[in-house]
């Protein structure tokens, strides 16, 4: 293909369609009317970027087995090092490549349409998320090194659908704390067993009890 016979402007106008469109999915706007926390901004920024990376790989491709088989290979060298605690947001990047590619091939009108679907199914489905139990529950770890063992203790919490409200790191008492948000369907005895499962020979002991009834409480 010849420079002057490539289209630059469908090119850019394809592009700009996937930010647009990846934007408004990543975002899910409709969230802050229900008074749902927003996206992270790291995943947020990531989604964006894989709308707009599957139109610039269709884009590439085009119609080359060889030029698909060497973004193949490229792809190869990439690895994902951040864990992805909501199994939703790992299948939104798929539905954002798809939206991505439908825009990189030009398909202007069944790209809108998909992201329309795809807006309507994430509102829904949030709407569903709102309505579960929230609770909360406070994890408390003693250990001789509670600053050395932190960051096994939140991987091990990382582990769940639960986020971390606050932590304070009470050095006289050998004692880190963490203050979790919980959607109701983590038993604290689960958050226990993993936590002794990544840190148990760095702790002498593990409390983790319900903030509401305090009768899910559970010690070792």
């Amino acid at each position: 293909m010849h420079l002057e016979d490539f289209d630059y402007l469908s090119l850019v106008i394809n592009l700009g369609l996937a930010l647009i469109l990846g934007t408004i999915v990543a975002s899910r706007p409709w969230r802050m009317l229900m008074g749902m926390s927003s996206i992270p901004r790291e995943m947020l920024h990531a989604q964006i970027l894989i709308a707009v990376a599957g139109a610039i790989a269709v884009s590439v491709i085009g119609d080359s087995l060889a030029r698909a088989f060497g973004l193949v290979g490229l792809g190869g060298f990439i690895r994902f090092r951040t864990g992805i605690r909501d199994p939703r947001d790992a299948a939104v990047f798929f539905l954002l490549i798809g939206l991505g590619m439908a825009c990189g091939l030009g398909s202007v009108q069944g790209a809108l349409v998909c992201a329309g679907f795809v807006v309507v199914v994430l509102a829904l489905l949030d709407m569903h998320s709102r309505k579960r139990p929230t609770g909360f529950v406070r994890l408390t770890v003693r250990s001789s090194d509670p600053r050395g063992v932190a960051d096994l203790v939140q991987a091990a919490i990382e582990e769940f659908p639960v986020l971390v409200r606050s932590s304070t790191l009470k050095l006289e008492a050998q004692e880190l704390r963490f203050d979790l948000e919980n959607t109701g369907e983590v038993k604290p005895q689960l958050i226990v067993d993993k936590v002794m499962e990544a840190a148990g020979d760095r702790i002498s002991g593990v409390h983790c009890e319900s903030l509401e009834t305090l009768k899910g409480s559970v010690k070792l």
